[in-house]
């Protein structure tokens, strides 16, 4: 889950694309909501 991963400060993060390899499969969730402030637009 990636929901809060524009507000990590550490340089060293690594979002889940980059860990995405061959033989292991991955799921990467981000949400519109809390990055662009559309949680009250339901």
């Amino acid at each position: 889950d990636e929901a809060y991963i524009e507000f990590a400060r550490d340089p060293e993060c690594l979002d889940g694309l980059t860990q995405i390899s061959a033989d292991r499969p991955l799921a990467v969730l981000r949400t519109f909501s809390k990055i662009y402030g559309l949680a009250g637009i339901r």
